[in-house]
């Protein structure tokens, strides 16, 4: 009997460790492919406003498909937040990363 129940409980250890494995995969897709998307639409941008409208369209479509999603495959059940979050915090970096870039340009400019 004991030795039954350690074995379950091993299983249960060996598929929790794989959704977290998926949901790590998952939320590092989200951060990816959003803050790509932020990255590629600011770096076109000139001004910093055209900067921060490329992120928050970039959030709005996010916020969109997660829309969609909470329709037509959850029912009306769950609205997943966290992917809205986690490609917000993708967008965040982008933003960071063009920021950073621009003033070590300016700053390698200055010395020249």
């Amino acid at each position: 009997m004991k030795i039954g129940l350690h074995g379950s409980e091993g299983r249960r250890t060996i598929h929790a460790h794989a959704r977290n494995g998926a949901a790590i995969r998952h939320r590092f897709i989200h951060f990816v492919a959003f803050g790509s998307s932020s990255l590629v639409l600011s770096t076109l941008a000139t001004r910093r406003r055209e900067q921060l409208q490329a992120g928050a369209e970039v959030l709005i479509i996010g916020c969109v498909v997660e829309l969609a999603q909470y329709f037509v495959y959850s029912h009306r059940h769950v609205f997943e937040w966290w992917d809205v979050r986690d490609d917000a915090i993708g967008i965040a970096v982008a933003f960071l990363l063009v920021e950073v870039a621009s003033r070590v340009k300016t700053a390698f400019a200055s010395r020249s």
